[in-house]
């Protein structure tokens, strides 16, 4: 019989390995803490490199026996603990390998063996990123609870329709979670339940979605009449993508799922560290390039590379780690000043201080939504931290140039971004296509009337079928311009395509006019601009 962990007849000498390893793991620590203990500030080389051994073993160990986190707390106390060895621990290297060798020790106290990624097997692999755009397929909604709204045949069900979305009502509220599961027959891709009628929705969804559940990962929205604060709090702590209003409607719910998918959609972590310490340096720069971010380190001001990204709409950083050597509020004066400079407006402060009797200057910086951080830290919170705050700033700039601060962007942000994707398709020779979409001339030969609420809805379907990274905005001729990054024409064609054919369900007696461009058509000038690109596409689709 094979093991639920999926190591069949091995699963007994994993066990014991893993068993072993806690225990040698706990002999090890205690040697540790001595060794630390030992090494004080003053001269104590063979201690610091009696604790640098105990770690460097621990950290390779930890992670080939599959406590991942532990290996990697381990890791970075013996990179401090290397850099006491080379640079002398001074008062602030001293504090934080007091605190990461605690913390050490703490965790090999709590090891389980069954905690071992060994034991339990890998988790879920993550889903595949769309390598194309296109038809999403059928994308699944799954309505829990007494609204009725989005039955089959409602109105709401057939306009989910027209977006490429199908429904699944459940109805019974005495429905229990594998008969939710059961009923709906599919892992749906958004999940809204009524919490009027279904109050105890959340701690059902909660499970229904966590990580041992059947839906884990799946996004979930309660939805509510008149939802109190107190509701919509209890909603967003249980891990919820926030409340729709009832009734419900389908541009709601597709709006909803767009802001999720775009959410989601991960963009390189940019951090900019000025830390004067060298150990303390090694150990930020470690901790963040560990959670996936990139990292310039300087040891002051007057070293910050100041300058712009290639792309135009893009900052140098998303994040400045900012570490004050002393009580003095010199580093939150520099934090200030950063602050106020215009090519770090967006960006996300990380202030780290060694007292929590914040200054004036470091409680400004608190009150206006800056991070300000005690010293010595935790390395999880402060790689959390400073990605929460490049998250904040790169969500900044994704709604900045868009119409109303939605998905469409402004003319002039389009082109600049366009300009910018067409330049490195052109320097890596990989293909680039734009389309332009807008009003047709009526039967008549007359306008559209009333091209503003079908414009809504083209963009809805346009922002459901291209990636994250495309570009979406507006053109010239109350049109919608999207820039498809290595996709060909015929691709290209395709796509609108499908989006024709849905705008004529969803929009019916509108016409719409249609045209593509790329980068390697045979009559594109070698110099062509983002504008002269978009005006071909529209060219074409009035001819």
């Amino acid at each position: 019989m094979t093991d639920p962990a999926g190591h069949g007849g091995h699963s007994g000498p994993v066990r014991r390995s893993v068993t072993l390893f806690v225990d040698q793991a706990r002999g090890q620590v205690a040697a540790l803490e001595r060794a630390v203990a030992d090494a004080g500030p003053g001269d104590a080389d063979a201690a610091l490199g009696a604790a640098r051994g105990l770690a460097h073993t621990l950290a390779g160990a930890a992670g080939s026996m599959g406590f991942p986190d532990l290996g990697r707390l381990a890791a970075a106390l013996e990179i401090l603990l290397e850099g006491a060895s080379t640079h002398g621990p001074s008062r602030r290297v001293w504090a934080q390998i007091r605190v990461l060798a605690h913390r050490v020790v703490g965790r090999v106290e709590a090891l389980s063996v069954d905690d071992s990624s060994l034991v339990t097997g890998p988790g879920p692999a993550p889903p595949p990123a769309p390598l194309a755009p296109g038809l999403p397929g059928a994308r699944v909604l799954v309505a829990w609870g007494g609204t009725g709204t989005v039955e089959a045949g409602s109105s709401v069900a057939e306009r989910l329709a027209l977006y490429g979305w199908k429904v699944r009502l459940v109805a019974d509220t005495t429905t229990a979670d594998e008969g939710l599961t059961a009923q709906t027959g599919v892992k749906p891709d958004l999940v809204v339940v009524d919490l009027d009628a279904l109050p105890e929705g959340v701690a059902t969804l909660t499970r229904l979605t966590g990580p041992d559940g059947p839906w884990s990962g799946v996004p979930w929205c309660g939805a509510a009449a008149q939802p109190s604060a107190a509701l919509r709090m209890r909603v967003v702590a249980a891990g919820a993508a926030g409340l729709l209003s009832v009734p419900l409607t389908a541009d709601a719910v597709v709006d909803r799922h767009a802001d999720l998918r775009e959410g989601g959609h991960e963009e390189a972590v940019r951090v900019l560290v000025l830390e004067g310490e060298p150990t303390l340096a090694n150990l930020w720069r470690w901790i963040l390039e560990g959670a996936g971010a990139l990292v310039d380190v300087v040891d002051g001001p007057d070293a910050v590379p100041f300058g712009g990204s290639d792309d135009p709409d893009e900052g140098i950083w998303d994040a400045v780690l900012l570490a004050a050597p002393d009580a003095s509020d010199g580093a939150a004066t520099l934090a200030m000043a950063l602050r106020r400079d215009p090519g770090l407006a967006a960006v996300g402060l990380v202030l780290l201080v060694p007292s929590p009797d914040l200054g004036p200057v470091a409680s400004t910086l608190a009150r206006g939504g800056d991070a300000v951080m005690t010293a010595p830290v935790e390395p999880d919170l402060l790689a959390a931290t400073v990605l929460g705050q490049a998250a904040r700033a790169q969500a900044a700039r994704r709604r900045a140039g868009r119409e109303g601060g939605g998905p469409v962007l402004l003319r002039g942000t389009l082109e600049r971004r366009l300009a910018y994707r067409m330049g490195r398709a052109r320097a890596l020779d990989m293909p680039l296509s734009v389309g332009w979409l807008g009003p047709g001339d009526t039967e008549a030969g007359g306008a559209v009337e009333d091209w503003a609420a079908a414009d809504r809805g083209l963009a809805r379907l346009l922002r459901e079928r291209v990636r994250p990274n495309d570009l979406l905005g507006r053109g010239p001729g109350d049109g919608l311009v999207v820039g498809l990054p290595a996709v060909t024409d015929a691709d290209a064609a395709t796509l609108l395509a499908t989006v024709r054919d849905a705008f004529a369900g969803l929009v019916p007696d509108t016409p719409l006019a249609v045209g593509w461009a790329g980068l390697t058509d045979p009559d594109a000038p070698a110099d062509e601009t983002a504008a002269g690109l978009i005006a071909r596409a529209r060219f074409r689709a009035r001819a």
